[in-house]
């Protein structure tokens, strides 16, 4: 789950990591996954010159991860380094605006992110729990469009050029 500029977004992924080295310092990741979030908004009417807007989309992430303890301990630290691409979708909804758009916009994105990751895990079992920190630039957008509203100052809708995201991971060594 992330929030960043009056948006919140959740996402579900599946990654896969290899070690590159016997010792485990190095490893390359690839995470497939989708995201769907939007404007803070808690619902009833929308006022002159409010925007609500959803987005979602999928993505895939090739990446490299540096484990500087390696991964023979029960608590890894990982840094790693991505660049997630995919198809995003956007819904704006500007009740009461003068100018008319399609609602819907569709887009390629992309983005570099940087991860930080704090993995728990027993030895002796296959499963793992991990705190993650992740944030970046994100460099393909979709277009802004500006809204001009009956009496008020004219508001803009885009997306943030911005990615960041705290959460948590779950997962199986095999």
């Amino acid at each position: 789950m992330g929030a960043i500029g009056g948006y919140a977004a959740g996402s579900a992924a599946f990654e896969y990591e290899r070690s590159i080295d016997k010792k485990g310092y190095l490893s390359g990741t690839v995470r497939i996954g989708a995201y769907y979030g939007g404007t803070f908004y808690l619902g009833g009417e929308l006022e002159n010159g409010e925007i609500y807007s959803r987005t979602s989309g999928y993505y895939a992430a090739p990446g490299i991860r540096f484990h500087p303890l390696g991964k023979a301990h029960s608590i890894d630290l990982g840094i790693g380094a991505y660049l997630p691409f995919g198809y995003g979708h956007r819904n704006d909804n500007a009740n009461g605006s003068i100018n008319r758009y399609d609602p819907n916009i569709n887009h390629f994105f992309g983005a570099t992110i940087g991860e930080l990751t704090v993995d728990f895990r027993n030895l002796s079992s296959r499963a793992t729990f991990a705190i993650v920190l992740t944030g970046g630039y994100i460099y393909a957008n979709a277009e802004k469009r500006t809204y001009y509203f009956h009496n008020s100052i004219p508001q803009d809708s885009e997306n943030d050029w911005v990615y960041l995201q705290a959460g948590v991971r779950f997962g199986v060594r095999w």
